[in-house]
């Protein structure tokens, strides 16, 4: 398990707040309002545990 830093690094969190903006703007568009912020939720805690 020492290779567990290689996984959280800004290479991978990046890629997960990029595919979570783009089903931001699917959801938006569907109007799915819960599923949005459900989506919102998830972005926030990734940028608080990994950073922007």
């Amino acid at each position: 398990m020492g290779n567990q830093e290689h996984y959280t690094g800004s290479k991978y969190h990046k890629g997960a707040l990029g595919l979570i903006d783009k089903l931001i703007g699917y959801e938006t568009a569907k109007n799915d309002i819960l599923a949005l912020e459900l989506l919102k939720d998830l972005r926030a805690i990734i940028e608080l545990h990994w950073g922007k």
